[in-house]
Order: structure tokens, then C-alpha cells, then sequence
């Protein structure tokens, strides 16, 4: 089984969703490190802090990628 859409154009999205978002990857990295160490050091509010984080991230990933970068290359993304 192939893939639905060649390779070149495949990689193209991912260049410029990196270019795009440029300054959101060193968000993204804190926020992980932050849900990280809240798994380790505990507070009162450690459970809904990275429940927040990681509905952002599935959120990002399953909407805003496939909607405004990944659709470009196959509609039914």
C-alpha cells in the first residue's frame, strides 16, 4: 500500500510548518518539560496543569496541523 501523495510534497509541509511555527517549538518544549516535572514533584493543581497541556498538544496535533498545513497535501486530513 502506498502512500496517498508523493514524498516531496509530503516533506514540503513539514518544512513549512516548522518555519511557520517557528517560535512555538521552545513553547512546546517548555510546556513538556513542565507537564514533565509536574509528574515527578507533585501539587494541588499538578493533575489539571497537565491535563491542560496535553488537551493543547492533542489539540494542535489533531486539529490545527491537519486543518492548515497537512490538508494541503490530502483533503481528507
Amino acid at each position: 500500500m502506498g502512500l496517498p501523495f508523493a514524498v516531496d510534497p509530503f516533506l514540503r509541509v513539514f518544512e513549512k510548518y516548522n518555519l511557520s511555527i517557528w517560535p512555538m517549538q521552545v513553547i512546546v518544549y517548555l510546556l513538556g518539560i513542565v507537564a514533565l516535572s509536574l509528574t515527578i514533584k507533585k501539587t494541588k493543581q499538578s493533575d489539571r496543569i497537565i491535563c491542560g497541556i496535553s488537551s493543547f498538544f492533542w489539540l494542535w496535533m489533531g486539529g490545527v496541523y491537519p486543518l492548515v498545513y497537512f490538508c494541503s497535501i490530502n483533503k481528507t486530513a
